[in-house]
């Protein structure tokens, strides 16, 4: 093992060997030409790592130079007369350009991202065909230790880049492996018990012994693996997670993530969740959202782990915070994460007003973000709705709607219905056009004090979110002004048809139902009148549905009667022209109503002048 703290500056390095250098340019183009090409390129390494081990730590170390963008690599005589890895480093920041911001894993084009691709497996490929024997005798992680610690405390940005990634990736080869050992090592534990409870005439002493020998072996690598990674943990993550570079915190805060996922029982603890909860406050978005990430990802599958108990608390605000945050990625997965913690724990409880806050952005202009919100809406609406068997699916449903109507009056923003049934779409509880309906039309048969009896306030807005929503279901017309919307295509013209037939079948008997109920109500006529708008009217002249276009007739006659506001006589006048349109059949009956009504009312006003002009003759 190389002692790293000594620098001999009076050492002498000599010019590489140009065999040397063809050898590395060969393993180095390989992975760059052919990303598939990584096991094989490995499988060779290890071969030459048995001839000769430090000849093939050299090649090791001048492919992550050379990966580095640097020119120059070293040589095993160098290697072999060099005291102290810092002094290698040094001779490579001499040899490279004073440019180091162009480097490959940086570089732009299809040729650099396959090998970026490439180039970020290697490592874990690496410890993964190495993780049953090289792993073992010490020399190879010792030796690139003492390297990567060097590179990656450089000046040089290509270098503490490059370094840095290939340490982390390292780590994560090193956690996958201890994952298995562990899985293994359970594996046997269970087998070994399983063979000492049988009856004393049916063990097998030799099993036991086997099983035995192979549970303190396991036992055995996995305290070397834990004593492997704990010193790449704690001289290059520690040092590298704040690094003045974006790119390299991001490096680490991703790789976090990944150890903590693939082996909770070893990185889930309050130090290095505090390194997610730090970099929350990160000025660049992206080290923000792989923070973020981490975060939700861990919580997701250990929610039940004491060491939230100390988390939450101190970072929960800033979360909340996070979520007016300006990048939209970073903003909606705070949202998610304050949605998974609001379903998952009932010691760690959101305050008011940072609810209030996430209601605000169903309203947001990013669709995105509105629908994070709104699905954090429907998981805290949820806690206030008792769990009901399936034959009470609806029942539930219709608690969940009038909860959420609530919520809309009490947010008191005015003309932006279709904002928030826009927010809610995804959820499709404005999908349910039963229940929708149903909790209309049982407001006549159901006591004042049942929860599910609607305000005249409340019913006003659940018809305006009827329109909204069928408006919504059949145009795909977005909010106005609202960003993140996908663009309505041509393809999906068979789905809309499909759709307004499906929707139609469903609303075109309870329609007149809906007018009828409420037809001296103006603030709901004025919405369901304008539903029929939207229909297939097709489906009027199919399975003897004609008698409902009579009833709607009718109650379109009895409102235009009674209502006499120019707004209800537009909407009446636009439903009639829709229902007349002449590729439907059913238009001359439309057309003889329309005849009719305009008789009446012109024998009405002629009528009236006659009346008028009685009364205005002189006796």
């Amino acid at each position: 093992m190389f002692d790293i703290s000594t620098i001999n500056h009076g050492f002498t390095i000599s010019s590489p060997v140009n065999c040397d250098s063809n050898s590395i340019k060969t393993m180095y183009s390989m992975i760059k030409s052919d990303k598939g090409a990584t096991p094989a390129v490995i499988d060779d390494w290890i071969s030459k790592y048995r001839d000769n081990k430090e000849l093939a730590i050299v090649e090791l170390i001048n492919f992550i130079l050379q990966s580095s963008g640097c020119s120059s690599s070293i040589t095993q005589q160098m290697f072999a007369g060099t005291e102290s890895m810092s002094d290698l480093v040094d001779y490579v920041i001499g040899s490279m350009n004073d440019d180091s911001y162009d480097y490959p894993i940086i570089r732009n084009g299809v040729e650099w991202k396959r090998f970026k691709t490439a180039f970020q497996s290697f490592p874990e490929v690496l410890i993964g065909q190495c993780a049953n024997s090289i792993i073992f005798d010490k020399y190879l992680m010792e030796t690139l230790s003492g390297f990567l610690i060097c590179l990656c405390s450089s000046h040089v940005r290509a270098l503490r880049h490059t370094g840095t990634l290939v340490a982390m990736k390292i780590i994560t080869g090193l956690v996958r492996t201890t994952s298995t050992l562990v899985s293994t090592y359970t594996k046997i534990c269970q087998q070994l018990k399983v063979e000492q409870a049988k009856h004393a005439s049916k063990q097998s002493n030799a099993r036991i012994e086997s099983l035995k020998a192979s549970k303190s072996t396991m036992h055995t690598k996995f305290d070397s693996i834990g004593a492997l990674t704990d010193p790449w943990v704690n001289e290059i993550f520690i040092y590298r997670y704040r690094d003045f570079h974006h790119e390299i915190r991001v490096i680490c805060i991703s790789e976090l993530g990944n150890w903590i996922k693939i082996c909770p029982s070893h990185f889930l603890n309050e130090i290095f969740l505090r390194y997610f909860g730090w970099m929350l406050c990160d000025r660049h978005s992206e080290v923000r959202v792989k923070s973020i990430v981490g975060i939700g990802v861990a919580y997701r599958l250990t929610f039940e782990a004491a060491v939230w108990n100390d988390f939450l608390p101190r970072f929960l605000p800033r979360i909340v915070q996070m979520s007016l945050d300006k990048c939209q990625e970073v903003a909606v997965h705070a949202i998610n994460m304050l949605t998974t913690v609001l379903k998952k724990s009932k010691e760690h409880t959101i305050d008011d007003g940072a609810c209030q806050q996430l209601y605000e952005l169903v309203f947001s202009n990013n669709r995105v973000v509105a629908r994070a919100a709104a699905n954090f809406v429907q998981a805290k609406v949820k806690s206030h709705v008792d769990d009901l068997d399936n034959d009470q699916v609806n029942e539930a449903l219709a608690k969940e709607l009038k909860h959420l109507i609530n919520l809309f009056i009490d947010m008191n923003m005015h003309e932006t219905t279709e904002y928030f049934v826009d927010a809610f779409w995804e959820i499709e509880i404005f999908k349910k056009w039963d229940v929708l309906t149903a909790l209309v039309l049982c407001q006549q048969d159901i006591d004042s004090r049942n929860e599910l009896k609607l305000t005249e306030k409340e019913l006003v807005v659940l018809s305006d979110m009827i329109l909204h929503s069928l408006r919504h279901a059949l145009t795909g017309i977005p909010p106005h002004g609202r960003q993140g919307v996908k663009k309505y295509k041509a393809k999906d013209e068979g789905f809309s048809l499909d759709e307004k037939r499906s929707i139609t079948s469903r609303l075109i008997k309870l329609v007149p139902q809906l007018l009828q109920q409420n037809v001296h109500n103006y603030n709901v006529v004025v919405s369901i009148i304008q539903v029929p708008q939207y229909f297939n009217c097709v489906l009027y002249m199919e399975n003897r549905h004609e008698k409902h276009l009579d009833s709607l007739l009718n109650i379109l006659a009895e409102i235009s009667d009674y209502h006499r506001e120019f707004e209800i006589q537009k909407h009446i006048a636009k439903t009639l022209h829709h229902l007349s349109d002449s590729e439907y059949s059913l238009s001359t009956k439309v057309n003889t109503f329309v005849e009719t009504r305009l008789d009446m009312m012109s024998l009405l006003l002629r009528e009236c002048w006659q009346d008028t002009f009685d009364s205005e003759t002189p006796v």
